[in-house]
């Protein structure tokens, strides 16, 4: 199993947190699920809420192990994709040129 996963900052001039999530939880998994040979999707968003506040502080801490300063302040969300190899990954966009892959052919 070949993971990739990218944390990725909204423009905060162009999107809401809200805005933010709606868009990656909407448009840009349509866009994922069409990759070819895809064998996971996983969509993660920086949440309004704190993890210490669910969890409690003391989760956090022992959680947390050398996290960086104001980390949840670099990202709002991180996609994961999951394919059987590297090359399959490499591959992966070639869908959006194949019939077969696009949305409503052949349908």
């Amino acid at each position: 199993m070949f993971k990739v996963f990218a944390f990725l900052k909204r423009n905060t001039d162009l999107l809401s947190h809200d805005d933010y999530r709606a868009a990656h939880v909407g448009y840009h998994c349509g866009q994922s699920r069409r990759l070819k040979d895809i064998r996971g999707y996983l969509v993660n968003i920086w949440s309004n809420t704190s993890l210490g506040t669910r969890l409690g502080e003391e989760w956090v801490d022992a959680l947390n192990i050398n996290a960086p300063e104001d980390f949840l302040h670099w990202w709002d969300g991180f996609p994961e994709v999951y394919f059987d190899n590297q090359e399959a990954w490499v591959n992966a966009d070639d869908a959006r040129t194949h019939s077969r892959y696009r949305r409503g052919v052949g349908s």
